[in-house]
């Protein structure tokens, strides 16, 4: 015990070394200690790793505390049944003796493979497949290579020590035929056999077997394992079957219990809900196993968490990669797995050739497809996105193929686990498998032809966005563009390699509105510049256009003289040919970047901008000039003027049931509203502008409404939801690249320095965890606290003080310009 407590001492999270002690203390007569030990061991993994001690250990754990001895019982001491393998017992009428081909076995030659390692974030699936074997006789596990389909049944094969369930464990990984299959289950089940026994002979001499036999890796001789499962299930009624393949072996009767990869943590989960993740924790399992002793911190555990995402999950992919993670920082190992083919090699010796690396297990499984499909998943391989039925015909399909074929075909790669399903049943690719298929289409005859098939179907789906994300359709857009934002970047990538100006123009142009609601704004402004620095002829419309975009989001970045010069002039080449709309976009933005250094200039911009949308009658361009009168307004100080064109652009806006238009007017009425001194009508405005700037998916709009909601907070006197509302709308404009300080010029340094005021040296803690929170959840719980009716007419703030709201605060909004008055 003494070298035990010192090997756990120095390797605190090696589980069966723990296990050792335990059986140790156990065996010298401290069943308080061992009991102890197991303790102490599942607090250093609940703080450590999220995570509870394996079966194995769990076992150990119950045998405890029902005062058995938890060390498992020595091989050859305990009868078969009881330790989990097949006893076969031929039938009375076999004749026995020299001359007979019956040799009776105490038990089955083939043993269920040990477990070594924990099973993590499969007890889901776990419970799934023992309910299904206690209701079928034939279950088969499914899933794409890798996806851990072994290890799942592995565990099924070691249940507690008390079950009496008798088992066989049959490797058919080598199996390519009938003749293959019948020795596989010969050898495991019956080795007294003849060797050239027929199926029939087969399932005669296992006519009495009672118990469960686990058939690995059957997809590679898979007809005939259906054709010798089906023979046995009819002959051997006390048998059940558990089958791994990657696909259905379509018998009577089976159940089939698909498997997915690994739940995987979003890209904004808190640290612990990184480490809590299936994925991370087998990551991290796996990675201190092999050697890996880097302390986890906040930034490590969201690159844990990078890493699981860019290996979808897959547990093979992850174990390959904690291998690595011995000798490459996390962030080297994001960046080597741009190329997974050559990153996820060398896996553990001793273990199947399709398990040594990521590229073998993929290709063994294309193996089994014919060629017809295999050519159709390598041309898939271009895309990134879920796509549907339509999507895989023009995109992928070979000339003439009607719906149905290529829905046939799809349930086919379906089945072969290549193609996964989401909720909207689209079929993609995981990015694992795109790779090997991707390598299989480069160089074929077809790939330029796919690229062309590929960049087409974007641009068709990019086409319409910005209209179609302001009209009644916009949340399907949304998720459209958000669900092929990396199929944009490969095109755009492409067309600016092949300098095909033109065509990038106009794929920049379609999206421009998107980007700016998604708040990509350095990448947006550096897609631009990109384009407009491409070798070529260039149509001057198109540069003009992509300028004066150019021009807002240099404005959003805070660069006001770029935005006042190239929007100036973008705007006069589109005004002298005749693109009334756009140009009157072009005053607007170099409206705002003149605001700063000339107000007045500033406002008569904004004012051609509208007379320009007026006489182009595009009552959307109306409103949001409108609006930007409003802000200019407000800017100036000149509050009635900003009242009545705010309250004339909500009014356009609200007609149009546009939500970024609601939001940003109602942003400039909770303005008008706090500098009247009604910190709860503001917040009623602001509740406004937060639900619209969500439903319009506008990053930005969220960011300034978190910002004057801060504001509101210290007219309350609630400063520290004031300091944490802050450090979310600063978390924002970290995360996205604009410049609060450009929206709204000093607001967040009056926010600041009200809060520290206050609040003293508690401010930059809230901040923090502010910046931390789920922005939306943090709004809205700010929010409903500012609007509960029970603080009217006043209350005592969070630092002792009162404040009491003006008397008019309640009255409603129509009541802006009267109370200004």
């Amino acid at each position: 015990t003494a070298e035990l407590r010192d090997l756990v001492a120095r390797r605190p999270l090696q589980e069966p070394t723990w296990g050792h002690l335990i059986d140790a203390l156990h065996a010298a007569g401290n069943p308080a200690a061992a009991l102890q030990a197991y303790e102490q061991l599942r607090q250093l993994l609940a703080e450590e790793l999220g995570t509870d001690p394996g079966r194995p250990l769990q076992r150990r754990h119950a045998a405890l505390l029902a005062g058995r001895s938890p060390a498992p019982t020595p091989s050859g001491t305990t009868p078969a049944r009881a330790t989990g393998l097949v006893t076969i017992t031929p039938h009375a009428t076999t004749p026995a003796g020299p001359g007979s081909r019956w040799v009776a076995a105490d038990r089955a030659t083939s043993t269920p493979p040990a477990v070594t390692t924990p099973l993590l974030g499969r007890e889901t699936d776990l419970a799934r497949v023992t309910e299904a074997l206690r209701r079928a006789r034939a279950v088969t596990i499914t899933g794409g290579a890798g996806i851990g389909k072994t290890r799942l049944a592995v565990e099924i094969t070691h249940p507690p020590a008390e079950a009496d369930e008798p088992l066989a464990f049959v490797a058919l990984d080598s199996c390519r035929n009938q003749r293959d299959v019948l020795r596989a289950i010969r050898d495991a089940l019956c080795p007294g056999l003849r060797a050239d026994a027929t199926p029939a002979e087969l399932t005669t001499a296992l006519a009495g077997i009672d118990g469960l036999v686990v058939l690995d890796a059957a997809e590679g001789a898979l007809d005939a394992c259906a054709h010798v499962l089906a023979g046995l299930l009819r002959s051997c009624p006390g048998l059940r079957v558990l089958t791994t393949s990657q696909e259905p072996l379509r018998v009577h009767g089976e159940h089939v219990v698909p498997l997915a990869p690994l739940p995987l943590p979003s890209a904004q989960a808190s640290f612990d809900e990184q480490l809590a993740s299936p994925a991370v924790r087998l990551l991290v399992e796996r990675a201190l196993a092999a050697g890996w002793s880097a302390p986890i911190d906040a930034r490590t555990a969201s690159r844990l968490g990078a890493l699981a995402r860019r290996l979808d999950g897959l547990p093979l992919a992850i174990e390959l990669a904690a291998a690595r993670l011995v000798s490459l920082r996390p962030d080297r190992l994001l960046d080597r797995l741009e190329r997974p083919l050559e990153t996820l090699r060398d896996g553990p010796r001793g273990t199947p050739d399709r398990h040594h690396t990521i590229e073998a297990a993929i290709t063994a499984n294309l193996r089994l497809l014919d060629d017809a499909d295999r050519a159709l998943l390598a041309r898939l391989s271009v895309a990134h996105a879920a796509l549907e039925v339509e999507d895989v015909r023009r995109i992928a399909a070979p000339d003439g193929a009607d719906t149905i074929e290529v829905e046939d075909a799809i349930g086919r790669l379906r089945r072969a686990s290549l193609l996964v399903s989401d909720p909207d049943d689209r079929v993609r690719m995981l990015g694992i498998v795109r790779a090997v298929a991707q390598r299989q289409l480069a160089g074929t005859a077809q790939a330029a032809e796919v690229v062309a098939r590929h960049t087409a179907w974007v641009l068709d789906q990019a086409d319409g966005a910005e209209a179609g994300q302001r009209g009644p359709d916009r949340a399907r857009w949304w998720q459209r563009l958000r669900r092929l934002r990396t199929d944009i970047d490969a095109v755009f990538d492409r067309l600016v390699h092949d300098a095909d100006v033109t065509t990038v123009s106009r794929l920049v142009d379609a999206l421009w509105w998107h980007w700016y609601l998604l708040g990509d704004l350095r990448e947006a402004l550096a897609r631009i510049d990109r384009t407009l620095e491409l070798p070529g002829d260039h149509d001057p419309l198109d540069v003009a256009r992509l300028r004066s975009v150019g021009a807002l989001f240099a404005g959003l970045l805070g660069d006001q003289d770029r935005a006042r010069t190239e929007a100036a002039d973008a705007g006069g080449l589109l005004l002298a040919a005749g693109d009334l709309r756009r140009a009157g976009m072009a005053r607007m933005v170099a409206s705002l970047g003149s605001v700063r250094t000339d107000p007045t200039t500033a406002v008569a911009l904004a004012h051609e901008a509208l007379a320009l949308h007026e006489q182009a009658g595009d009552r959307w361009c109306v409103a949001a000039s409108s609006q930007v009168i409003a802000a200019l307004y407000m800017a100036t100080g000149d509050v009635t003027g900003a009242t009545i064109h705010a309250r004339r652009s909500d009014a356009l806006f609200t007609d149009l049931d546009d939500p970024y238009g609601i939001a940003l007017a109602a942003q400039t009425r909770a303005d008008i509203a706090l500098h009247g001194g009604h910190a709860r009508r503001a917040s009623r405005q602001l509740a406004r502008s937060l639900a619209a700037a969500e439903a319009a998916s506008h990053t930005v709009a969220i960011a300034t409404t978190v910002l004057r909601l801060a504001a509101a907070c210290l007219a309350f006197g609630r400063t520290g939801s004031g300091a944490r509302a802050l450090g979310a709308a600063r978390a924002l404009e970290w995360q996205t690249g604009f410049t609060l300080e450009a929206q709204l010029p000093g607001l967040a340094e009056r926010v600041e320095v009200g809060v520290r005021n206050a609040l003293g040296e508690r401010t930059d803690g809230l901040i923090e965890a502010g910046a931390r929170a789920e922005v939306r959840v943090l709004a809205r719980e700010i929010l409903a606290d500012l609007l509960d009716g029970s603080h009217s007419g006043g209350r005592a703030t969070e630092d002792g003080t009162a404040t009491v709201d003006r008397p008019d605060a309640d009255r409603g909004d129509d009541a802006d310009v009267a109370a200004t008055a």
